[in-house]
């Protein structure tokens, strides 16, 4: 379940003795307007704070099953003890909660409906990043890349992500049915897809919005090289994502397991890797934490 707290306890200062959520806009009380708009969204449940004029502000809000009503007696400390009023009527057992202002009458119930999708999705791929679902920055970089095709390994909400992935010729949809098994099972499944008549291939993480075509043009120049084995990006000492590998070297990850990646590979086949040096350890950066979405 997901619930709105709409903060409707404050004094309108700037207008005096009136309060602002009673007063009419378009022929309608002003509060109404978002609380029509969350009504209409995906919002389980509209948990509204009043405070000053309470009994009046109640009379002129419209009924509805969603609709839960509490008192922040202590209105007056501001907009912070009104949010922990709101926040005692939501459980450990709700998905979350949107904090909503009551003087927005422009708030649009498809918005709410895009954070509702955010809440829900525990995907980190899903969640938005800029106002762009996660993996389509990796793709972008791939798609704009001298990469021929790209093999997308799906396994947890397979349905969920192709659905935001944008449409490319490039593209290679293949599912990892034991997906829980780690990342190695992934790396097989999509090397699958990959024949003798490639030159090689790059795996490539999802959750690295800041890999830049370049540095994928610079892996792809060195595989046609035929020099090296292995060709792993590097910014002074530190190796990162994504590495390339030639097509001869497919069988040794037959035999990895669990979170294994294409790092080991590096480490195993140190003097076979061309380590090509990149202008910024940014390009390494992988979204982990909540606050990593921040912008």
């Amino acid at each position: 379940m997901i619930k709105a707290i709409l903060l409707a306890a404050g004094r309108s200062k700037r207008l005096k003795s009136e309060n602002k959520l009673i007063k009419l806009y378009k022929k309608k009380p002003l509060i109404n307007y978002s609380l029509k708009t969350l009504h209409k969204s995906k919002v389980n449940k509209v948990i509204v704070v009043l405070g000053y004029q309470k009994n009046e502000i109640k009379k002129i809000i419209k009924k509805n099953k969603k609709n839960i009503f509490i008192y922040n007696k202590e209105y007056k400390r501001g907009m912070a003890s009104s949010i922990k009023v709101g926040l005692k009527k939501v459980t450990k057992k709700d998905k979350g909660f949107i904090i909503v202002q009551s003087d927005m009458p422009f708030i649009k119930s498809s918005e709410i409906n895009k954070i509702c999708s955010s809440i829900k999705s525990k995907n980190k791929l899903i969640k938005l990043y800029k106002k762009k679902p996660l993996i389509n920055y990796s793709l972008k970089t791939l798609h704009k890349s001298k990469v021929n095709k790209v093999i997308v390994v799906l396994g947890y909400q397979k349905n969920e992500i192709k659905k935001i992935i944008k449409k490319n010729k490039k593209n290679i949809f293949v599912f990892n049915k034991e997906y829980k098994k780690g990342m190695a099972s992934s790396i097989k499944v999509g090397l699958k897809k990959v024949t003798k008549k490639d030159k090689g291939f790059i795996i490539v993480q999802s959750d690295m919005p800041f890999i830049k075509s370049s540095d994928v043009n610079k892996i792809c120049s060195s595989i046609k090289s035929e020099k090296y084995l292995v060709h792993a990006l590097r910014y002074k000492n530190r190796v990162g994502n994504p590495i390339g590998f030639d097509v001869s070297i497919m069988k040794k990850f037959k035999r990895i397991k669990g979170d294994v990646g294409a790092k080991f590979m590096v480490k195993r086949l140190k003097n076979e890797t061309n380590f090509i040096k990149i202008s910024n350890l940014k390009s390494f950066k992988d979204f982990d934490k909540a606050s990593d979405f921040r912008t």
